[in-house]
C-alpha cells in the first residue's frame, strides 16, 4: 500500500514530537489502570482521586465515563483527579488517554456514585428530607398503628417505613413485598426494618422474630431464644446473608450467617440502646445509647454525645455510604454527624406533629 508524502511527514512529526517530550530511557507504554481509590463518592462530585497504574507520563485526557475532567500527571504510575457531579447514583469508568491509546475497562477502574443526605421519619409517617428527594409520606393520613422505623432501597431513590403492627409503606422505587397484617398475623411490637441489599426487606419484632419479604422469599423467623422481649432494632450484614439484631441491654444478636463482633451487654450503660447501624468499610457495627453514647465493634469511633445533655433522646442511626462516619437522630429531629458524615439540616429548631422515630440515607 503506498501512502501520500504529506501523510507519512505527519506520523514521523508526531513520532518525533512524541519521542522529545519522553527522557531519555523512558518505556513508553499503553496506559493501563490498576486501582482508584477512593473508588466512591457522594454524586454532587468532589472526591479527590488518585489513580494507579502505568503509562501515564503521557496523559492527554482523563474522562468519568464520556465526561472529561482536570486531572494532575505525578508520576507514569499515578494521577490525581476530581469526581464531578452527576445526575444521580450509579457507577461509571475512568479511563486515562495518552498518545499511544486509552486505558482499557478493568475491574479496578469503577467508581461508584452514591446519594448524599438522609431522611427523618416521624411518628405519623411524616417525612423531612435533607439534601434528598421527597417520595411521599402518610404525615396526612390517619394510621392504624404509629410508624417505628423507616430503610431506605440498595439504589437511594426510595424509602419504606413500618408501623408497629408490620403495616408497611413504600415510595419512589421501593416495592411493596407485603406486610405482617397481610399474612394474617395480628402483631403490635414490630420495633424497625432493614432493607435486604437484593430487593425486599425484614421486619423486626421485640421478641427477635423477623418477618421477611422479597420477591424471591416471605419467611417468619422463630423468637429469640432464651426469650427476650427487648429487641430495639437490626442491621443486614455486609454480605445480605444474615442480620443482626440489638438488644436495649447492648447485647448483639446473628440472625443467619454474619461474624459476631462483641456486644455492650456486659458494660455498664448510662442509658439503653436504640439502635444499630453497619460499618460497610470494615463489616463491623456500631450500638447508639438512648443519650448518645456510641460503642464500636471492629469499626471506628467516630464521636459520641455521651457527655452531652440532650434537649430529646436519640432514636436510631446509619452510617455515611462509604461507611467513614455516622448520623444519629433525636426525637426532636436534631442530627449529629460524626467521621465524614456532614450535617446537612435537621428539624430541631421545628415543631413537630409527632416525635422523630427513625432515619435512614
Amino acid at each position: 500500500m503506498r501512502f501520500p508524502l504529506l501523510f507519512l511527514a505527519a506520523i514521523l512529526c508526531g513520532m518525533t514530537m512524541l519521542a522529545s517530550a519522553v527522557p531519555a530511557g523512558a518505556i513508553i507504554v499503553t496506559p493501563s489502570i490498576t486501582s482508584i481509590s477512593p473508588a466512591k463518592g457522594p454524586y454532587t462530585g468532589g472526591t479527590s482521586i488518585t489513580i494507579t497504574g502505568t503509562g501515564f507520563t503521557q496523559a492527554a485526557m482523563v474522562e468519568f465515563g464520556n465526561v472529561s475532567v482536570p486531572f494532575k500527571v505525578v508520576s507514569d504510575t499515578e494521577v490525581t483527579t476530581t469526581s464531578p457531579a452527576v445526575a444521580g447514583a450509579g457507577t461509571v469508568r475512568i479511563s486515562v488517554t495518552t498518545p499511544l491509546g486509552t486505558s482499557p475497562a478493568v475491574s479496578g477502574d469503577v467508581f461508584t456514585y452514591f446519594y448524599q443526605g438522609y431522611w427523618l421519619v416521624a411518628r405519623d409517617g411524616g417525612i423531612f428530607s435533607f439534601i434528598r428527594h421527597f417520595y411521599g409520606s402518610t404525615g396526612s393520613l390517619r394510621l392504624n398503628q404509629p410508624i417505628v422505623g423507616m430503610a431506605a432501597t440498595p439504589t437511594g431513590a426510595g424509602y419504606w417505613f413500618v408501623a408497629k403492627d408490620g403495616g408497611v409503606f413504600s415510595f419512589g422505587d421501593a416495592n411493596f413485598e407485603g406486610s405482617v397484617p397481610g399474612i394474617g398475623v395480628n402483631v403490635d411490637d414490630i420495633v424497625g426494618m432493614a432493607a435486604l441489599g437484593t430487593g425486599g426487606y425484614q421486619l423486626i419484632a421485640a421478641d427477635g422474630t423477623v418477618y421477611t419479604f422479597s420477591s424471591s422469599q416471605k419467611s417468619t423467623s422463630a423468637p429469640l431464644s432464651p426469650p427476650v422481649d427487648d429487641i430495639v432494632g437490626g442491621a443486614a450484614t455486609p454480605g445480605g446473608q444474615g442480620l443482626y439484631l440489638a438488644g436495649a441491654n447492648g447485647q448483639v444478636y446473628v440472625i443467619g450467617s454474619g461474624p459476631m463482633y462483641g456486644s455492650a451487654v456486659n458494660l455498664k450503660l448510662n442509658a439503653p440502646i436504640v439502635g444499630i447501624a453497619i460499618d460497610s468499610a470494615t463489616g463491623g457495627y456500631w450500638l447508639v445509647g438512648k443519650d448518645g453514647g456510641v460503642f464500636s465493634f471492629d469499626a471506628p469511633f467516630y464521636g459520641s454525645t455521651g457527655n452531652l445533655k440532650l434537649n430529646k433522646p436519640v432514636v436510631g442511626m446509619i452510617d455515611t455510604p462509604d461507611g467513614q462516619g455516622y448520623w444519629f437522630a433525636a426525637a426532636d429531629g436534631g442530627v449529629f454527624s460524626y467521621g465524614d458524615a456532614q450535617f446537612l439540616g435537621s428539624t430541631g429548631n421545628i415543631p413537630l406533629n409527632q416525635p422523630v422515630v427513625g432515619i435512614a440515607g
